[in-house]
């Protein structure tokens, strides 16, 4: 009996040590693509090009796994030429899911030159991810986007549309923007996330207009994680003992899915919302940059003989190890080293206790 008690206790904190996230973004993809995220990427998506499609592709593209977004690319440049798009937002949208998913387009440069300031805060948000991946224009600079930006903060620290109210979704949008340039305006951020852990509410979770969502909330998750900042450590975005991932699991419906408030039915752009979310706590897991600092992608070699093909792999594989050396944080299979410590002491307590039974019974 106690073999069974001491056996479940160690499977118990092997399962605390696995990165949560990770295991919440592959069952949440499939509730999403019914089990078959590639034929869904090749079928489904493509008829989601600017129908918030977009949010998707993001995920998908940075959820360290590769797909085909071939046919999705050229639906979604089709919908871009054949619409004319009146809001500089959704065209911003439409450019930086270009980007994410790497097509050879030049909608995010012709984007970038007439969509910037246009539609307000959002507008030099998006701006900015179009910049800081690799977007050009002659006409605006990440120091030129970021010194507008900075201008509409709010003298509580956070952002909003309109109006001096600061609205937790769009400070929390306009740090993910900011997050690359963290060293460089820290005490601007660090006001920010003052005024974000204000706007937590009692239960852990985020408002807009006054109504606690799911959408909320991710997007408080998905600032955290690009900052480096882990949300469900950091003290001052637990309150009663819950945390925003705590809040956010709130919203979930017993199939999986995520309604936009509680109580609420299957909502599509919370569940997008939650994909990016879980994908961007998986990405801080495993050390990565933040969910919109997108990751160049792998290039398939044209076909070879198998020695120069032998050479180009052992070429890529060094390539892969310099990078890894030359990283900041370690990867370390993507266990944080918080649960990785939680796993090595419970490994050390299991031994310690299998060799007290073990003598006892003698």
């Amino acid at each position: 009996m106690r073999c069974k008690v001491f056996l479940l206790l160690i499977l118990c904190a092997a399962l605390l040590a696995l990165p949560v996230s990770a295991m919440q973004s592959d069952d949440l993809l499939a509730v999403l693509t019914d089990g078959d995220a590639d034929a869904w990427v090749a079928q489904t998506l493509p008829s989601l090009a600017g129908d918030g499609g977009e949010w998707y592709a993001i995920a998908l593209a940075q959820n360290g796994k590769q797909y085909d977004f071939s046919e999705y690319a050229a639906a979604l440049t089709a919908y871009f030429d054949a619409e004319s798009i009146g809001s500089a937002v959704e065209r911003q949208r439409i450019a930086l899911a270009l980007l994410a998913v790497d097509a050879d387009s030049d909608i995010p440069d012709r984007v970038l030159a007439d969509s910037v300031g246009k539609q307000g805060t959002m507008s030099l948000v998006f701006g900015l991810h179009l910049l800081q991946n690799g977007a050009n224009s002659g006409a605006h600079t990440v120091e030129s986007v970021t010194a507008q930006l900075l201008e509409r903060q709010n003298a509580d620290g956070g952002w909003c549309v309109a109006g001096t109210r600061s609205d937790a979704d769009v400070t929390a949008m306009a740090l993910q923007a900011l997050a690359p340039q963290k060293e460089t305006h820290a005490d601007v951020i660090e006001r920010a996330l003052f005024c974000l852990s204000a706007m937590q509410k009692e239960d852990a979770s985020f408002a807009s207009y006054g109504v606690s969502n799911a959408e909320s909330c991710c997007q408080v998750i998905v600032a955290l994680t690009a900052l480096g900042i882990d949300p469900e450590t950091d003290a001052r975005f637990v309150k009663n003992g819950k945390t925003v991932l705590d809040a956010l699991e709130t919203f979930r419906l017993p199939d999986g899915s995520f309604a936009h408030v509680i109580g609420g039915k299957r909502n599509n752009f919370a569940c997008q919302q939650a994909l990016l979310a879980y994908v961007a706590l998986e990405r801080f897991a495993e050390g990565k940059s933040g969910l919109y600092a997108f990751d160049p992608k792998p290039t398939v070699p044209p076909e070879t003989d198998d020695a120069q093909t032998s050479e180009q792999s052992e070429t890529a594989s060094s390539s892969l190890a310099e990078r890894q050396e030359s990283t900041d944080t370690p990867a370390n299979d993507g266990i944080p080293p918080f649960r990785m410590t939680v796993l090595i002491l419970a490994l050390v307590i299991g031994l310690a206790s299998l060799v007290y039974l073990l003598i006892g019974k003698k």
